[in-house]
């Protein structure tokens, strides 16, 4: 995976996208991108090339990454699976 920062210009704030991204997409100016986002709230936005073939995992993974838990939801969904960890746990102690 490969991360960089790229910086918004313009009054509609515009940026660009890596071209070693848009020369492997045959992307060209002109061309469209799709982007996906939660509205109304911070987090990641994913951009990919207008008409992309994404297989179900794919597609799965862009719907995780986007509709997951907030940070607090998935705290608290970390404690409630802690906790029927430990239950699971007595129950296989009496029954060993």
């Amino acid at each position: 995976m490969i991360t960089d920062d790229r910086k918004i210009t313009g009054d509609k704030f515009v940026i660009t996208l890596p071209q070693a991204w848009r020369q492997a997409h045959g992307l060209s100016k002109g061309g469209y991108v799709t982007t996906m986002f939660r509205e109304g709230e911070s987090g990641p936005m994913v951009v990919m090339p207008k008409d992309a073939k994404l297989d179900e995992l794919r597609k799965g993974l862009i719907v995780a990454l986007i509709d997951g838990p907030s940070a607090s939801e998935a705290k608290e969904l970390s404690h409630r699976l802690n906790a029927l960890v430990s239950q699971l746990n007595k129950v296989a102690e009496v029954v060993a």
